[in-house]
Protein backbone atom coordinates (compact mmCIF):
# COMPACT_ATOMS: atom_id res chain seq x y z
CA UNK A 1 0.00 0.00 0.00
CA UNK A 2 0.92 3.54 -0.71
CA UNK A 3 -0.16 7.10 -1.03
CA UNK A 4 0.10 8.70 -4.47
CA UNK A 5 -0.75 12.17 -2.62
CA UNK A 6 2.26 11.68 -0.25
CA UNK A 7 4.70 11.93 -2.69
CA UNK A 8 8.49 13.48 -3.41
CA UNK A 9 9.06 14.52 -6.35
CA UNK A 10 13.33 14.77 -7.21
CA UNK A 11 14.59 16.48 -9.97
CA UNK A 12 18.11 15.78 -10.90
CA UNK A 13 19.72 17.10 -14.61
CA UNK A 14 17.14 15.87 -17.03
CA UNK A 15 15.67 13.06 -14.32
CA UNK A 16 12.70 13.19 -12.52
CA UNK A 17 12.68 11.09 -9.43
CA UNK A 18 9.54 9.84 -7.03
CA UNK A 19 9.69 9.42 -3.61
CA UNK A 20 7.18 7.54 -1.65
CA UNK A 21 6.59 5.91 1.56
CA UNK A 22 5.59 2.55 1.59
CA UNK A 23 4.02 0.13 4.43
CA UNK A 24 3.65 -3.29 2.78
CA UNK A 25 6.82 -4.45 1.88
CA UNK A 26 6.26 -8.24 0.87
CA UNK A 27 3.98 -6.51 -1.34
CA UNK A 28 6.49 -4.58 -2.87
CA UNK A 29 9.26 -6.76 -3.59
CA UNK A 30 6.63 -8.19 -5.71
CA UNK A 31 5.86 -5.54 -7.48
CA UNK A 32 9.84 -4.93 -7.92
CA UNK A 33 10.01 -8.70 -9.27
CA UNK A 34 6.87 -8.29 -11.77
CA UNK A 35 8.25 -4.98 -12.89
CA UNK A 36 11.33 -6.41 -14.29
CA UNK A 37 9.09 -7.92 -17.18
CA UNK A 38 7.65 -4.53 -17.92
CA UNK A 39 10.04 -2.37 -19.29
CA UNK A 40 7.47 0.57 -19.95
CA UNK A 41 6.80 1.05 -16.22
CA UNK A 42 8.96 3.72 -13.93
CA UNK A 43 12.30 1.47 -12.74
CA UNK A 44 13.57 1.03 -8.79
CA UNK A 45 16.53 2.99 -7.83
CA UNK A 46 18.61 0.83 -5.35
CA UNK A 47 20.45 2.52 -2.64
CA UNK A 48 23.72 2.18 -1.29
CA UNK A 49 22.69 -0.95 0.65
CA UNK A 50 21.63 -2.53 -3.16
CA UNK A 51 18.26 -2.74 -1.48
CA UNK A 52 14.99 -1.11 -2.99
CA UNK A 53 13.26 -0.35 0.37
CA UNK A 54 15.16 2.20 2.49
CA UNK A 55 14.29 2.84 5.99
CA UNK A 56 14.17 5.65 8.20
CA UNK A 57 12.91 6.40 11.78
CA UNK A 58 11.23 2.79 11.54
CA UNK A 59 9.73 4.00 8.14
CA UNK A 60 10.01 2.81 4.30
CA UNK A 61 10.30 4.28 1.63
CA UNK A 62 11.35 3.71 -2.14
CA UNK A 63 12.62 5.79 -5.19
CA UNK A 64 11.33 5.27 -9.17
CA UNK A 65 12.88 6.58 -11.48
CA UNK A 66 10.76 7.81 -13.89
CA UNK A 67 11.08 7.24 -17.86
CA UNK A 68 10.45 10.57 -19.51
CA UNK A 69 9.97 9.31 -22.92
CA UNK A 70 7.29 6.73 -22.03
CA UNK A 71 3.79 8.08 -22.93
CA UNK A 72 1.89 7.69 -19.85
CA UNK A 73 -1.59 8.26 -22.00
CA UNK A 74 -4.21 5.98 -20.21
CA UNK A 75 -5.88 3.89 -22.80
CA UNK A 76 -7.24 0.68 -22.93
CA UNK A 77 -5.03 -0.28 -26.12
CA UNK A 78 -2.16 -0.07 -24.08
CA UNK A 79 -2.89 -2.86 -21.50
CA UNK A 80 -0.31 -5.28 -21.62
CA UNK A 81 -1.95 -8.49 -20.63
CA UNK A 82 1.56 -10.35 -19.57
CA UNK A 83 0.68 -14.13 -18.69
CA UNK A 84 1.74 -14.74 -14.93
CA UNK A 85 0.23 -17.85 -14.07
CA UNK A 86 -2.99 -19.55 -12.47
CA UNK A 87 -4.97 -17.13 -10.77
CA UNK A 88 -7.95 -18.02 -7.87
CA UNK A 89 -10.57 -15.30 -8.20
CA UNK A 90 -10.18 -13.74 -4.95
CA UNK A 91 -12.73 -11.08 -5.06
CA UNK A 92 -15.26 -12.19 -2.95
CA UNK A 93 -13.22 -13.06 0.22
CA UNK A 94 -11.42 -9.59 -0.23
CA UNK A 95 -15.21 -7.75 -0.53
CA UNK A 96 -16.91 -10.02 2.31
CA UNK A 97 -13.64 -8.54 4.45
CA UNK A 98 -13.91 -5.22 2.80
CA UNK A 99 -17.52 -4.73 3.93
CA UNK A 100 -16.98 -5.80 7.64
CA UNK A 101 -13.95 -2.93 7.73
CA UNK A 102 -16.14 -0.76 6.54
CA UNK A 103 -19.16 -1.14 9.02
CA UNK A 104 -17.01 -1.25 12.18
CA UNK A 105 -14.72 1.47 11.29
CA UNK A 106 -17.42 3.53 10.16
CA UNK A 107 -18.36 4.15 13.83
CA UNK A 108 -15.85 6.45 13.97
CA UNK A 109 -17.14 9.35 11.96
CA UNK A 110 -20.95 8.65 12.63
CA UNK A 111 -23.26 11.58 13.05
CA UNK A 112 -20.10 14.08 11.69
CA UNK A 113 -20.89 13.95 8.13
CA UNK A 114 -24.41 14.33 6.93
CA UNK A 115 -23.87 13.14 3.38
CA UNK A 116 -21.96 9.93 4.40
CA UNK A 117 -25.07 8.96 6.92
CA UNK A 118 -27.44 9.57 3.95
CA UNK A 119 -25.20 7.14 1.70
CA UNK A 120 -23.86 4.65 3.05
CA UNK A 121 -26.27 2.33 3.70
CA UNK A 122 -26.70 2.59 -0.50
CA UNK A 123 -23.31 2.08 -1.07
CA UNK A 124 -22.82 -0.92 1.21
CA UNK A 125 -25.87 -2.33 -0.53
CA UNK A 126 -24.11 -2.35 -4.14
CA UNK A 127 -21.19 -3.87 -2.35
CA UNK A 128 -23.60 -6.61 -1.07
CA UNK A 129 -25.05 -7.11 -4.53
CA UNK A 130 -21.70 -7.30 -5.89
CA UNK A 131 -20.88 -10.33 -3.13
CA UNK A 132 -23.89 -11.60 -4.02
CA UNK A 133 -22.67 -12.13 -8.10
CA UNK A 134 -19.44 -12.95 -7.06
CA UNK A 135 -20.84 -15.90 -5.05
CA UNK A 136 -21.02 -18.45 -7.33
CA UNK A 137 -17.25 -17.44 -8.34
CA UNK A 138 -15.86 -18.30 -5.12
CA UNK A 139 -13.68 -20.75 -6.20
CA UNK A 140 -13.10 -20.00 -9.73
CA UNK A 141 -9.49 -20.24 -11.50
CA UNK A 142 -8.45 -18.46 -14.55
CA UNK A 143 -5.03 -17.43 -15.80
CA UNK A 144 -3.64 -14.53 -13.58
CA UNK A 145 -1.48 -11.77 -15.70
CA UNK A 146 -0.17 -8.39 -14.39
CA UNK A 147 -3.26 -6.15 -13.85
CA UNK A 148 -3.61 -2.93 -11.94
CA UNK A 149 -4.76 -1.88 -8.13
CA UNK A 150 -6.18 1.33 -9.40
CA UNK A 151 -6.83 3.16 -12.56
CA UNK A 152 -6.22 6.45 -12.92
CA UNK A 153 -4.04 9.13 -14.93
CA UNK A 154 -1.19 9.37 -12.29
CA UNK A 155 -1.05 5.54 -11.55
CA UNK A 156 -1.67 3.65 -14.72
CA UNK A 157 2.21 3.15 -15.74
CA UNK A 158 3.32 2.66 -11.31
CA UNK A 159 4.55 -0.63 -9.97
CA UNK A 160 3.60 0.60 -6.69
CA UNK A 161 0.11 0.23 -8.75
CA UNK A 162 0.11 -3.31 -9.93
CA UNK A 163 -0.72 -6.75 -9.31
CA UNK A 164 -1.45 -10.05 -10.36
CA UNK A 165 -5.05 -10.89 -10.86
CA UNK A 166 -7.78 -11.77 -13.44
CA UNK A 167 -7.51 -9.76 -16.97
CA UNK A 168 -11.68 -8.75 -15.37
CA UNK A 169 -9.76 -6.68 -13.38
CA UNK A 170 -8.70 -3.86 -15.33
CA UNK A 171 -11.35 -3.87 -17.77
CA UNK A 172 -14.27 -3.18 -15.06
CA UNK A 173 -11.93 -0.52 -13.31
CA UNK A 174 -11.33 0.80 -17.03
CA UNK A 175 -15.51 1.17 -17.40
CA UNK A 176 -15.39 2.66 -13.98
CA UNK A 177 -12.54 5.23 -15.41
CA UNK A 178 -14.20 6.06 -18.21
CA UNK A 179 -17.15 6.94 -16.15
CA UNK A 180 -15.48 9.32 -13.73
CA UNK A 181 -13.59 11.04 -16.31
CA UNK A 182 -16.58 11.51 -17.77
CA UNK A 183 -14.79 9.85 -21.13
CA UNK A 184 -17.87 7.79 -21.68
CA UNK A 185 -19.75 10.54 -22.92
CA UNK A 186 -17.26 11.02 -26.30
CA UNK A 187 -16.52 7.06 -27.03
CA UNK A 188 -18.72 4.14 -27.84
CA UNK A 189 -18.77 2.13 -25.41
CA UNK A 190 -20.99 -0.42 -26.79
CA UNK A 191 -18.35 -1.13 -29.03
CA UNK A 192 -15.92 -1.73 -26.73
CA UNK A 193 -18.05 -4.24 -25.42
CA UNK A 194 -18.38 -5.61 -28.81
CA UNK A 195 -14.82 -6.01 -29.71
CA UNK A 196 -14.05 -7.94 -26.45
CA UNK A 197 -17.34 -10.20 -26.51
CA UNK A 198 -15.14 -13.00 -26.64
CA UNK A 199 -12.17 -11.79 -23.97
CA UNK A 200 -13.68 -11.63 -20.36
CA UNK A 201 -16.35 -13.69 -18.41
CA UNK A 202 -18.57 -10.55 -18.07
CA UNK A 203 -20.52 -12.10 -14.88
CA UNK A 204 -16.96 -10.58 -13.41
CA UNK A 205 -17.15 -7.56 -15.35
CA UNK A 206 -20.50 -7.16 -14.06
CA UNK A 207 -20.08 -7.94 -10.45
CA UNK A 208 -17.00 -5.44 -10.42
CA UNK A 209 -18.62 -2.54 -11.72
CA UNK A 210 -21.59 -2.98 -9.05
CA UNK A 211 -18.56 -2.52 -6.63
CA UNK A 212 -18.37 1.15 -5.37
CA UNK A 213 -14.58 1.12 -4.52
CA UNK A 214 -14.29 4.96 -5.88
CA UNK A 215 -16.87 5.75 -2.13
CA UNK A 216 -15.21 3.86 -0.39
CA UNK A 217 -11.60 5.03 -1.41
CA UNK A 218 -12.90 8.48 -0.58
CA UNK A 219 -14.76 7.13 2.48
CA UNK A 220 -11.32 5.96 3.66
CA UNK A 221 -9.56 9.57 2.95
CA UNK A 222 -12.03 11.12 5.27
CA UNK A 223 -12.05 8.35 7.96
CA UNK A 224 -8.32 7.36 8.35
CA UNK A 225 -6.21 10.77 7.27
CA UNK A 226 -9.49 13.63 8.06
CA UNK A 227 -9.87 14.66 4.28
CA UNK A 228 -12.06 16.78 2.92
CA UNK A 229 -15.60 15.47 2.67
CA UNK A 230 -16.51 16.88 -0.75
CA UNK A 231 -14.86 13.74 -3.14
CA UNK A 232 -17.73 11.91 -1.53
CA UNK A 233 -20.26 14.95 -2.02
CA UNK A 234 -19.16 14.78 -5.70
CA UNK A 235 -19.68 11.12 -6.09
CA UNK A 236 -23.14 11.10 -4.40
CA UNK A 237 -24.25 13.52 -6.13
CA UNK A 238 -23.63 11.29 -9.78
CA UNK A 239 -25.01 8.15 -8.34
CA UNK A 240 -28.20 8.05 -10.69
CA UNK A 241 -26.13 8.76 -13.37
CA UNK A 242 -23.75 5.89 -12.50
CA UNK A 243 -26.61 3.90 -12.31
CA UNK A 244 -28.16 4.35 -15.81
CA UNK A 245 -24.08 3.88 -17.03
CA UNK A 246 -24.38 0.68 -15.12
CA UNK A 247 -27.98 -0.31 -16.62
CA UNK A 248 -26.88 0.82 -19.97
CA UNK A 249 -23.49 -1.41 -19.96
CA UNK A 250 -26.00 -4.30 -18.38
CA UNK A 251 -28.13 -4.12 -21.70
CA UNK A 252 -24.88 -3.95 -24.25
CA UNK A 253 -23.45 -7.37 -22.35
CA UNK A 254 -26.99 -8.88 -22.16
CA UNK A 255 -26.80 -8.75 -26.34
CA UNK A 256 -23.82 -11.73 -25.92
CA UNK A 257 -24.60 -13.27 -22.52
CA UNK A 258 -27.05 -14.04 -19.80
CA UNK A 259 -25.91 -12.07 -16.95
CA UNK A 260 -27.80 -12.17 -13.79
CA UNK A 261 -30.08 -8.98 -13.51
CA UNK A 262 -30.18 -6.88 -10.24
CA UNK A 263 -31.74 -4.30 -9.27
CA UNK A 264 -31.26 -0.61 -7.00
Amino acid sequence: MFKDTEKYIIKKGYNTYYFYEVYDLSKVLEQYSISKIMPFYYNFVFNKFNYIVSEFKKRYFVLLKINSNFDRHVSYDSFLYIYAGSCKLMWYYQLIKRSDFIEENYLRIRGKYSVIDDSIDYYLGLLEMAIYYLRDFSNYIDNGYIQHEKITDSLFYNPLNIKIDLKERDFAEYLKYLFWTKKYRDINVNKLIEKNKDVYNYSLIMARLLYPNYYFDALDEVVFFNKDVTLVKEIVARHLEFKNYYFYLLSEVSKYYNIKKISF
